[in-house]
């Protein structure tokens, strides 16, 4: 009897604090990224990846946290199949209830979901503290608006330290760069030269000679392609098209992409990656130097770096 009635608190326990923190941690945490200006796509992403690794920790946590206490109080082996079972109603309980302050992310633009989230969260949580209370029979409103206080604490929280990201308290000490590009393109003898390179974006001329491709690659990063001067063709995922003086290309990230010259002269380009791709300043004289070269990434440093 003993041990029936402390599985059943075990579980009612776990399943409050599962609702409970997933509502608190995951308001907060999305809270604070979308003030702070990060994309809707990102935010979900953020969200989903919280649900799953926090959720598989908590169960865990509870699985290992229920065992321990059961062998302290019965000063016996612990019962797997119970704790098993309170460490699933953990994971289900924060997962599943981390979908309320995340599916506004979904439906709505970042600005309104902000808000909603933050509306549904608190709503839930007051009556998260309505079941709580119903359950072990205390009373109602207080364990609503308790639950609220301090699940609102703990939005405030996200809230304030992505106001924070969103206005940095470092002074961005950049100048910019003015240049005229086409003439830049132009003038360009180099396979590759990196010409200014910010933490967000790089600006960089290529050359290509009759014949000569970039080779067939793959960014984590979004990159805009113009031609100045030349002819010949790019192939994004699979699909050729004709490039000529004037020619754009916009390569999402993931996109497997490649340029080529097909003409009789040199084709002029310039690239915008972003974020940067490169070493800021480098210089590369031939594909075969940018081949060999295996330090060639971005470091971080920028143009202005001091």
């Amino acid at each position: 009897m003993g041990l029936h009635r402390f599985s059943s608190v075990s579980y009612f326990r776990n399943f409050i604090f599962g609702v409970e923190d997933s509502l608190v941690s995951t308001v907060g945490l999305l809270s604070g990224v979308a003030i702070a200006g990060v994309p809707k796509a990102t935010i979900f992403l953020t969200g989903i990846v919280l649900l799953l690794v926090e959720g598989l920790a908590m169960a865990a946590g509870s699985f290992l946290t229920e065992s321990s206490v059961e062998e302290y109080t019965h000063k016996a082996k612990g019962s797997i199949g119970g704790n098993i079972i309170s460490g699933t109603i953990m994971f289900f309980s924060y997962f599943l209830s981390g979908f309320i302050p995340l599916s506004p992310y979904i439906f709505w633009p970042v600005d309104v979901a902000l808000k909603l989230s933050v509306c549904f969260s608190v709503i839930a949580l007051f009556f998260l503290g309505v079941v709580g209370a119903k359950m072990s029979d205390t009373r109602i409103l207080k364990d609503g608006l308790r639950m609220v206080f301090v699940g609102g604490i703990a939005i405030a929280v996200g809230m304030f330290a992505g106001s924070i990201l969103s206005n940095p308290i470092i002074k961005n000490n950049m100048n910019g760069y003015v240049i005229n590009i086409e003439k830049a393109s132009i003038e360009n003898e180099n396979f590759r030269k990196v010409l200014y390179t910010t933490q967000n974006s790089q600006l960089v001329v290529m050359s290509l000679k009759p014949g000569e491709e970039i080779g067939s690659e793959v960014h984590q990063l979004d990159q805009f392609i113009r031609v100045e001067t030349g002819s010949g063709k790019t192939i994004l995922n699979g699909f050729e098209h004709e490039l000529k003086d004037g020619s754009a290309i916009v390569v999402p990230a993931g996109v497997e992409h490649n340029i080529i010259n097909t003409s009789d002269v040199e084709m002029k380009l310039y690239t915008v990656y972003s974020p940067p791709n490169h070493r800021d300043q480098i210089i590369h004289k031939t594909k075969a130097d940018a081949s060999a070269d295996e330090e060639e990434h971005f470091d971080g440093k920028t143009t202005e770096s001091p």
